[in-house]
This record gives structure tokens, sequence and C-alpha cells, in this order.
């Protein structure tokens, strides 16, 4: 039979290894989160998590329709930066590549987020007064949590 102290012993180890294992499993999830996943359909930046589930839903739904080949552009972005890769790594470097690989990711880019801020402004007109004003708080509640603050000195 194990002392009393010798149980605590093993016990504090053990709660100590669970957590550094913890530490460990949230670090390699922090540093490599997992990719987008091209199915669940557009972010629409920091608004995305000011908006209800219901609207978030129904603007994903209403971009799927609009734009239904979007889990392509994810295809072409990772082909892109493919493309990017490899002219980064050839010599003799290709400047005028690079500028054309960027303005196709410039310009899908570009096409996206003209439809995404069209949808949301589509779902804040829909909004009663007071769904826009719980909308607008959230926002700023979200802004000012991921707003950068200076460190203690």
């Amino acid at each position: 039979m194990l002392s009393p102290r010798t149980l605590r012993l093993l016990l504090i180890l053990s709660v100590t290894l669970n957590l550094a294992i913890a530490g460990i499993v949230a670090g390699a999830a922090l540093r490599h989160p997992p990719p987008p996943d091209p199915g669940r359909g557009p972010a629409f930046g920091a608004y995305d998590r000011a908006f209800s589930e219901e609207d978030r839903k129904a603007m994903r739904d209403a971009f799927h329709r609009e734009a239904p080949d979007f889990g392509k552009g994810w295809q072409a972005m990772k082909d892109d930066t493919a493309d990017l890769l490899t002219t980064l790594r050839t010599e003799p470097y290709d400047p005028a590549r690079t500028e054309a690989i960027f303005a196709r990711q410039r310009e899908r880019g570009g096409q996206m987020m003209a439809l995404g801020q069209r949808l949301m402004a589509q779902r804040l007109a829909e909004m009663t007064p007071e769904e826009r004003l719980a909308f607008a708080n959230r926002l700023a509640e979200r802004m000012e949590r991921d707003r950068p603050h200076p460190k203690d000195h």
C-alpha cells in the first residue's frame, strides 16, 4: 500500500504531465491551425462573429448561390501559391511572373470581397433597428477584444 504522501506526489506528477501534454497540443494547434474548409463558405472578416449564426448561414447560402464555384477559388489560390513557390525557387528570378500571380490573387480576392460586402450590406438593410444596434454592439466588443493592447511594463 502506498503512503498518502506518495499518492499525493503521484497525483501531482499525473496532473503536471496532463497539463504539459495539453499545452503541447494547444501550442501545436495555435502554430498550425487547420486550413479553412472551402465547403464552409466565406468568412466575413471581423464582421463574421458580430452577425448571428442565422445571419451567417443566410449570407453563406446566398454567397454559394451567387458564387457556386467558390471552392474552385480556394483551389486556384493553392495553385497560385504553388506557382509562386516555384517562381521563388527558380533562377533567374522572374519578378514579372510574381506580379502576375499576385494580380490573379488580387482580382479573385477583390471579386469575393465585393460579393461578401454586398451580401453583408443587404443583410444589414433587412435588420430591424434593434438588430442593427445589437450587431453594432457585438462588432464594437469584438474590435475592442481584438485590439492590440500595449504590454504592461
